[in-house]
């Protein structure tokens, strides 16, 4: 049931004016390859007829210039061709700073692009209007607000769907609370909590560099004001240096290179690293979200960063069992692997955003209350078949029997499977 990668057969990257639910899952979840969604997909959104208006004249201001010409046609020289080409009647948008003052004082990570810090940009925070006021006097061409949790921010609900709401084919999301449904963070709790819904505003020439997405995990971007292009590496194929780590910059590699046209939105599949530029001035709205098919996936990241996280302490595991010895605990587990494990599943959970525990629980919340309706999402006995691929491995490694929090969740989602007839 583990989903599998491969390029589309016939090298052509596939367009959607409507995409039903059966055929992205059938199409492109399981077999986890990418393709785009149309300007219908976004027609309606308050974000297209609010953030975005036309350009006047050929007098913008140079910060509101897309990419020059002579650099254009290098990087769109040997584009992937699509199923269907874009109609271009009129330019691109220019973003409407006026109504993105509204949210002026929410505060928003901005990057600074000429400003590299190890394998990402030098970040700071500050409110959005600080930002808006740059970009109206023509400064601060570099600087790149990126994860903003807008949605989260305003409260979910009805004034987030104001704004936008994602295509049905992505409503099936374990990782984000359900888009209609009110989620006003409390006093405790930061609005970026749980929340993997995010606003990206950015001129010509500002970049993400090359990742892959949070958990294992599937996003989707829409260009709600300009065009982006985007280079995509499916698993095991992205550029590495000769000490194995992630090339910064590709945009010179030989790959599946996309031109996101505005209204557009892509469907990234995980695993997949890619890189992206902002071809010209650009907002998009984008989100991480996985669902059961992804959960072999998932598992596999979450695994692969628990050992990391067992060997970075390794040290630690000495101490601990030269202090407990062979003291045992009255469930018969081993006092220092129980305590050794619980400190590796804390570090996870520092490191990744979840350890065990939050994993086991991701799944119990879902099958408990599925985020949309039954034909938006696999069937019963389809996502029991992911969630069982995975109970196995986890239930033949020692976190199984040594964290009783998870081993107690996961006895919660073998119950919530047999109770939905899909045992």
């Amino acid at each position: 049931m583990t989903p599998t990668c491969r390029l589309p057969a016939d090298s052509h990257l596939l367009t959607y004016d409507e995409l039903p639910y059966q055929r992205f899952l059938q199409d492109h979840l399981i077999p986890n390859t990418p393709f785009l969604l149309s300007p219908a997909a976004t027609a309606r959104w308050g974000a297209r007829r609010d953030w975005a208006r036309p350009r006047i004249s050929e007098r913008e201001s140079e910060l509101l210039a897309s990419l020059p010409e002579e650099e254009m046609s290098v990087l769109l020289a040997d584009v992937t061709p699509r199923s269907s080409q874009p109609s271009r009647a009129q330019p691109p948008s220019l973003p409407n700073f006026s109504a993105l003052a509204a949210y002026g004082d929410q505060v928003v990570p901005v990057a600074d692009t000429a400003q590299r810090q190890y394998s990402e940009f030098a970040r700071d925070e500050r409110p959005l209007c600080e930002v808006l006021q740059l970009w109206e006097k023509g400064e601060g061409r570099t600087l790149y607000v990126k994860d903003w949790h807008l949605v989260a921010e305003l409260g979910g609900g009805r004034e987030a769907s104001g704004v936008y709401r994602p295509p049905d084919c992505f409503l099936d999301d374990w990782l984000s609370p359900p888009f209609d449904a009110p989620s006003a963070p409390s006093s405790t709790t930061s609005a970026s909590t749980a929340d993997f819904r995010f606003v990206y505003i950015g001129p010509a020439g500002t970049f993400t560099p090359l990742h892959s997405d949070v958990y294992g995990s599937y996003s989707w971007s829409a260009n709600v004001v300009g065009r982006k292009l985007w280079w995509l590496f499916p698993p095991g194929t992205e550029p590495r240096d000769q000490y194995g780590e992630l090339q910064f910059d590709v945009r010179d590699a030989k790959t599946l290179k996309v031109v996101q046209e505005e209204g557009e939105v892509i469907f990234v599949p995980s695993g997949w690293h890619h890189q992206v530029l902002n071809l010209d001035f650009c907002i998009s709205i984008n989100h991480n979200f996985f669902s059961s098919p992804t959960l072999p996936r998932v598992y596999a990241a979450l695994r692969a960063n628990h050992g990391r996280c067992a060997e970075g302490i390794a040290d630690v595991m000495s101490d601990i069992k030269t202090r407990l010895g062979d003291a045992v605990l009255p469930d018969g587990r081993k006092a220092w692997e129980a305590e050794w494990a619980e400190e590796v599943d804390g570090l996870l959970a520092r490191d990744a955003g979840w350890g065990w525990k939050g994993f086991w629980a991701c799944v119990r919340n879902n099958l408990e209350n599925p985020p949309t309706e039954p034909g938006l999402r696999p069937g019963n006995s389809d996502v029991a078949g992911f969630v069982r691929a995975v109970l196995e491995l986890y239930k033949a490694s020692a976190e199984w029997r040594l964290l009783p929090t998870a081993q107690a969740l996961v006895s919660d989602v073998e119950e919530l499977l047999d109770k939905c007839g899909a045992a």
